[in-house]
């Protein structure tokens, strides 16, 4: 069976230049925001496999 491409070889010489014409259309992320107030962080569930792994004492 013939191999087939990699990613980088199928990517065309031209890449850049097509990128550039397609930068109005990019979407751009910047830093991630704090949360809203009325959102709240569940309190942490630690399962008795999970503790003992971290205490190294079985909970049985």
């Amino acid at each position: 069976e013939a191999p087939h491409p990699s990613d980088l070889v199928a990517v065309p010489k031209d890449w850049a230049q097509q990128a550039d014409r397609q930068r109005d259309r990019a979407l751009y992320l910047g830093a991630p925001r704090a949360a809203p107030p009325d959102q709240t962080t569940p309190a942490m569930y630690i399962t008795p496999g999970l503790e003992a792994q971290l205490t190294g004492i079985d909970p049985d």
